[in-house]
């Protein structure tokens, strides 16, 4: 744990996947069309290690969303033959296809459902190793050299959401009694019905803040005249007109550049680098919104 072992822990279990859509992704778009041979042995045997070690915990995520909607899962695993197609010649191809069918399964879930880690082995180690640090970094007093340690590994905040989908999952609190009162903001009873919405992993305290919240950000889903009427800005349907088209993202933008940026995250991308720290963003307004929060407001 000193030695930094699980630094990179939060984003290996929390973008495991992405690595395989860009695959998918780069061959599906014509960006390469060629794997080497070494290359075809470490892949293959890299899925061949991954299928081996979480293959129950896959099966058993799909068999339970099969049971509850086995139509729409049918659908999926067909998208997803046909996204692996390309492969069929190499080695691999029936690991991948069933690796990428679990992501797929895992991708079209409601907002809560996507906020979890898709396979339990991984969450359960995750939860495991986040309380060791905790446990250990709050044993030593300010100063202590194991605890400066841990803080150069880990961060100061490392009390940390559960939810991938949450900022806070990585930027984490100071203690857990701060944790606490976020993790209650994300089981309010009333949820926005739009799984693309922005804000659809917070829920809201009572239905009226929900519809409140419909009618300003989805009028074409109320009952209620929208907030900004008065304003004849365009329809949400309209305003959101620009698609990713990467297989098995539903995520649409007003703006193009919104869009590129997001694409970026497919591709693994993050050109803005904290100039602190080290740690890169996809988007130069969240490298700058990560540094007046972790730097600083420390100074």
């Amino acid at each position: 744990m000193e030695a930094g072992y699980y630094a990179f822990q939060d984003y290996a279990i929390s973008k495991w996947h992405r690595h395989i859509e860009v695959l998918i992704s780069l061959w599906r778009h014509g960006l390469f069309n060629v794997i080497q041979a070494d290359d075809q042995d470490r892949l293959h045997g890299a899925l061949t290690r991954f299928v081996e070690r979480y293959g129950r915990n896959m099966t058993k995520a799909q068999e339970k969303v099969e049971r509850d909607n086995n139509e729409e899962a049918i659908k999926i695993r067909q998208r997803a033959t046909e996204a692996c197609a390309p492969f069929t010649h190499f080695p691999f191809a029936a690991l991948l296809q069933q690796v990428w069918y679990h992501i797929s399964i895992h991708e079209h879930q409601p907002i809560k459902e996507r906020s979890k880690i898709s396979l339990e082995d991984l969450a359960a180690s995750l939860a495991k190793t986040r309380e060791t640090t905790t446990d250990l970094h709050d044993a030593c007093p300010p100063g202590h050299e194991k605890r400066d340690t841990l803080t150069k590994f880990y961060g100061e905040r490392l009390h940390k959401c559960e939810r991938v989908t949450c900022d806070l999952f990585f930027d984490g609190f100071d203690t857990g009694t701060h944790l606490k009162k976020h993790i209650k903001r994300h089981d309010r009873p009333f949820e926005c019905p739009v799984v693309t919405c922005h804000q659809a992993h917070w829920s809201f305290v009572n239905q009226k803040d929900r519809d409140k919240h419909i009618a300003t950000f989805h009028p074409d889903l109320s009952d209620q005249p929208s907030q900004f009427n008065q304003l004849n800005r365009r329809p949400m349907s309209e305003a959101f007109k620009h698609r990713c088209d990467f297989d098995g993202c539903d995520r649409v933008f007003t703006r193009r550049v919104n869009l590129a940026a997001h694409k970026l995250n497919h591709y693994g991308e993050r050109p803005h680098v904290c100039m602190t720290c080290g740690r890169a963003f996809t988007r130069a307004n969240d490298r700058a919104r990560h540094d007046r929060a972790k730097h600083v407001r420390r100074a």
